[in-house]
């Protein structure tokens, strides 16, 4: 989708939108507790998204960018608005969230949605019959032995679809570790596949 839209594909940009404007407008909405001004932020987050597309890089988690526009938006609204509320309690709520927009935790929520659509899509990559022993084996907790009856393979043959999809992953994935640490905080919406996935990829990363 990320080429597509860059190519100036209306078609993908309208899925985009059609797929992540709730959300976007959702996320800013929590922040700003005021549907207009949410519903603002989304729609300038997709029209930077798409003035700017020829910019974008290829790996680009588009929803991760958009959050990313829409929370440097409404940080602008927020800090406005701390110049101009009189009410104490309303102009304390304000700073709270400016405050936690403009922290490292912030951060590496918008990082964890990035690092979890890339594993969705490195996942679904994968070759069937390689998916299939990697699901066994991390989200199944069999054995190789386990996987090699249920699939009426070899254990060697288990070993080899692990190995060439743990190398999958850090292929897909090593861009996360040029960049930021992949000790990320994982909240509540992300799958326990998602969880399971990264917690792989570190251990073998680290060997």
């Amino acid at each position: 989708m990320v080429l597509a839209i860059k190519s100036g594909s209306s078609d993908a940009f309208a899925a985009l939108f059609s797929r992540e404007f709730r959300n976007i407008k959702s996320f800013a909405y929590h922040y700003l507790n005021n549907h207009e001004q949410a519903e603002d932020v989304a729609q300038d987050s997709f029209l930077a998204l798409w003035i700017n597309r020829e910019s974008i890089a290829d790996d680009s988690n588009l929803k991760a960018f958009l959050l990313t526009i829409a929370k440097n938006k409404a940080l602008n609204i927020l800090r406005t608005q701390v110049r101009f509320k009189r009410v104490a309690i309303e102009k304390s709520e304000a700073l709270l969230n400016i405050k936690t927009l403009s922290s490292s935790y912030m951060e590496s929520q918008i990082d964890a949605i990035s690092l979890a659509s890339a594993i969705e899509q490195a996942h679904s990559e994968l070759p069937e019959h390689i998916r299939t022993s990697f699901d066994l084996s991390r989200l199944e907790n069999l054995t190789y032995a386990e996987i090699a009856k249920v699939k009426g393979i070899t254990v060697k043959s288990v070993e080899y679809h692990l190995a060439v999809a743990l190398k999958h992953f850090r292929e897909k994935l090593s861009h996360f570790t040029q960049t930021r640490s992949l000790v990320i905080v994982f909240f509540g919406v992300l799958a326990q596949l998602f969880v399971i996935m990264v917690s792989c990829f570190v251990k073998e990363s680290t060997i």
